[in-house]
């Protein structure tokens, strides 16, 4: 990541100026005067810039850039963090090894972290399999790469604002990484080895791995089933972090951890594959968040629950017929061996219910069906109504897009079976989303229960604003608004 810092007032030099105007406060609010005000309101209204949103104006000598922020009234946070990403990316464009960024007058230290945060975001990119960069010897007085920004502006308490940003994508740029990971580089076994070593040392972590021995004793039969066509064992991870106070609220974060979905016996097709290296975001997700909570200091305790396994056809794998008896007692049908994240969430929510927490929330990449609902940019999100309605609200500060389905009780029919209790799947066709959530809410009984599908903005085909290609973070930033109000 590169180095973000707040200043009261811009360096005397810099490789790229940067300046953010409102539409209704041009040309004023650009920081000029006299002579080069003149100048500058010429050019740029020739060039179609006068701080519309979006807009941009580039000075080549000396480097300075104007990006717009559209009417005051009208600027959210997402237009600040979109500027951010704008800026930074330019810089990185330019080869400048700095940049400073100039607030609006009067922007607040939520902006100052917007714009911050769209910066770190927005120049993320997936380096681990890469080599190193070859030395271009044809320009050996190459600049150096961009890696210090500077914020003026923002007010009191700016500086904490972005270095709690920092944090904050930290842990979003952490699952993007795991996500982007090679399937056979996570492992269930291995993936457990890498989130130890990245709690290892963080005050108030503790991380418990349950093993094959371990989750066969508890039991775990829906994890144990989907496991038995893949030659590695399963891992199941507690990650827990307590607040070295009393804690204000006890939550529990179940993600689901598919390292890798072939479909299992109800095999995919090849192009079908090409992504599924991403079905354990929802793990991933669930685990930085715990890491985050801890990092941040929240007054919160926060378990981390993540069945993790891979999803293979082996010669053992589970078949359609099948019958898995839960640990309450419930036996579901298995119908499809693709329907497989449902089975393995069903044993983390009754282990998450043990803890007796006071909120429950459920991360997974779940259904196509949501993506045919809501696209590749929404999240699906389902359970409590207040609470889902919560996090549309926060998502949309945090630049998040959620939205709530409905889980009308007749649809719970869609899941039920004529030789065990339920279904792993629902009618052909119908409400695809709506019937998993029912199959996981037959495993929850504390009322305070969401269910998050990111099957679409967890993993992306393209660059979209300040998600890459491929790993997103989805849902990070605005479960932690969330985690703070608690």
């Amino acid at each position: 990541m590169i180095e973000i810092r707040t200043a009261a007032a811009p360096p005397a030099k810099t490789g790229l100026r940067v300046t953010l105007v409102f539409e209704d406060r041009f040309p004023e609010g650009c920081g000029l005067s006299g002579a080069e005000l003149a100048a500058f309101t010429a050019s740029a209204k020739a060039d179609g810039f006068k701080g519309q949103k979006d807009a941009s104006y580039y000075a080549a000598g000396p480097r300075r850039l104007f990006l717009g922020l559209g009417k005051a009234k009208e600027a959210d946070l997402e237009r600040f963090r979109r500027c951010g990403q704008a800026a930074a990316r330019r810089a990185r464009d330019l080869k400048a090894a700095d940049a400073v960024v100039t607030l609006p007058a009067g922007a607040s230290k939520d902006q100052a972290g917007a714009a911050a945060e769209g910066a770190w975001l927005g120049l993320y990119r997936y380096t681990e399999a890469k080599g190193a960069p070859k030395p271009d010897a044809s320009d050996p007085a190459k600049e150096p790469e961009f890696r210090l920004l500077t914020l003026v502006g923002g007010g009191r308490g700016s500086a904490e604002a972005v270095a709690e940003r920092r944090l904050a994508c930290e842990a979003v740029c952490l699952v993007r990484d795991l996500v982007n990971r090679g399937p056979s580089d996570k492992y269930p076994e291995k993936y457990a080895r890498d989130i130890r070593a990245l709690s290892k040392g963080v005050p108030g972590l503790d991380l418990t791995v349950l093993d094959k021995k371990a989750i066969a004793a508890w039991p775990m039969e829906g994890l144990l089933a989907v496991n038995r066509g893949s030659l590695h064992p399963p891992v199941f991870l507690h990650l827990r972090y307590r607040p070295s106070g009393k804690a204000r609220r006890r939550v529990a974060l179940v993600g689901k951890g598919i390292t890798f979905d072939s479909g299992g016996l109800s095999l995919k097709p090849a192009s079908s594959m090409l992504d599924m290296k991403c079905d354990m975001a929802g793990s991933a997700t669930a685990l930085a968040l715990c890491l985050l909570a801890a990092k941040l200091r929240l007054p919160v305790e926060v378990h981390a629950l993540a069945p993790v396994t891979e999803n293979l056809p082996g010669g053992d794998a589970l078949k359609i017929g099948d019958i898995v008896r839960y640990r309450n007692g419930r036996t579901a049908e298995i119908l499809n061996t693709d329907a497989e994240g449902r089975i393995v969430l069903a044993d983390a929510l009754l282990y998450a219910e043990t803890l007796k927490p006071d909120v429950i929330l459920d991360f997974a990449t779940l259904t196509g069906a949501a993506i045919v609902a809501l696209g590749m940019n929404i999240t699906a999100v389902l359970g409590d109504d207040r609470l889902c309605q919560r996090f549309v609200a926060l998502g949309r500060a945090a630049g998040e897009a959620f939205w709530q389905l409905p889980m009308p009780e007749s649809y719970r029919a869609h899941i039920d079976s004529k030789v065990a209790d339920i279904k792993n799947i629902g009618n052909s066709g119908e409400a695809g989303t709506i019937a998993a959530a029912f199959y996981l809410k037959e495993f929850v009984s504390n009322p305070s229960w969401a269910h998050f599908d990111i099957a679409g903005p967890a993993f992306l085909k393209a660059e979209d604003g300040v998600n890459p290609a491929g790993g997103t973070g989805a849902a990070v930033r605005t479960v932690l608004e969330y985690l703070k109000t608690l």
